[in-house]
């Protein structure tokens, strides 16, 4: 077309060129038929100049469809790596979480003693750690009380254990802080199942009768009882379930007695139950067997706070790892990301066909 346009205005040139020429050669009249040519032959150079200008805008409305054209087709072939590479990334962290998930599901299930079912969403998380914590709390009241048993059997374990240096029983701790501070001020005492240890069977009997509390006490062997500085006494205990007697008045006391079988009466006014350690004092083979009690509850308490505090250690381990989970994204929250990814990837394939 451009070139079309070229030669047309070039042969008009060399035509008018011509036609001066002619004029001054024939005279005026061929000018005014050739004239009606030359228009006509302007007006079809107008038209062409104006199809070419329309062709040349057209031409360049193409070529710009054509580049964006190409610029999408491109935009669309990078989404459609990037959705791809996106799937298989998420498949990967959806087999990932999967296996997280199952591994803490049968974690809390074992704890908890519940199965759920294989999909969870968020708030079905947030429900079983609520469980968790409420479960913990009980465990951990649990594993208090079992200590506090634990410590009273220790308690009596250590009672044992200083009663068999002297070869009797200890009703109390009490005693033992009282005996070594007597000690420690140099005075001469005994304790009074270890006194009544050393009896036959007829005088332990008498001095029982006289006096029950006698294997609650310390029995003092100085001589002036009474005029004893025992003033340290008051600084050192906070508290002292502890008798101590006279050892040179404790066979002086009236018989005591009272129809209550369950009873040791001390006074007129004051009674005694009668507990095991009053049987330990008539009885050394049922002493034998409730040590033996003792040291088998002892060490089933000692396995039990043992359980306790695995289970405490294993509840918290798995409640850190639901937190865990929590903050990242859930399996069936990536099952949803792989749809939307997958939906998109069918819509962009379609764009190519």
């Amino acid at each position: 077309m451009e070139f079309k346009v070229y030669d047309l205005s070039n042969a008009i040139d060399q035509f008018e060129k011509k036609l001066a020429e002619a004029c001054i050669q024939f005279g005026t009249e061929l000018p005014y038929q050739i004239s009606e040519i030359i228009d006509k032959t302007r007006l079809e150079l107008t038209q062409v100049k104006s199809e070419f200008e329309i062709a040349t805008k057209s031409q360049s409305i193409l070529e710009n469809e054509i580049l964006d054209t190409r610029i999408d087709l491109a935009r669309q072939e990078d989404r459609v790596g990037e959705i791809g590479s996106g799937i298989k990334q998420v498949e990967k962290e959806s087999i990932v979480a999967s296996q997280k998930e199952n591994e803490l599901v049968a974690n809390v299930s074992k704890i908890l003693k519940t199965h759920y079912p294989p999909e969870l969403e968020r708030e079905n998380y947030y429900e079983i750690r609520k469980d968790l914590e409420i479960y913990l709390e009980k465990t951990k009241y649990a594993h208090k009380e079992q200590l506090r048993k634990m410590w009273t059997l220790q308690e009596d374990i250590h009672l044992i254990e200083e009663g068999d240096k002297i070869g009797s029983y200890i009703p109390n701790s009490d005693l033992l802080k009282v005996k070594q501070l007597l000690n420690a001020h140099r005075i001469e005492s005994m304790y009074g199942s270890e006194y009544l240890h050393q009896l036959s069977h007829d005088e332990k009997q008498y001095e029982l009768e006289r006096n029950p509390a006698l294997r609650y006490s310390i029995v003092i062997l100085e001589e002036s009882f009474e005029s004893l500085n025992l003033s340290f006494i008051e600084q050192e205990l906070i508290r002292s379930h502890v008798v101590l007697v006279d050892k040179t008045k404790s066979s002086k006391k009236d018989k005591q007695s009272t129809t209550n079988p369950f009873l040791n009466k001390q006074d007129e006014m004051n009674y005694l139950f009668k507990d095991l350690s009053y049987s330990f004092l008539e009885d050394e083979y049922e002493f034998e067997q409730w040590k033996v009690m003792v040291e088998k509850n002892a060490d089933d308490a000692d396995h039990e706070v043992g359980a306790f505090e695995r289970k405490i250690e294993q509840i918290e381990k798995v409640s850190k790892e639901l937190e865990v989970l929590l903050s990242g994204i859930l399996k069936v929250e990536l099952s949803l990301k792989l749809l939307n990814l997958q939906t998109e990837e069918k819509k962009t394939n379609e764009y190519f066909i």
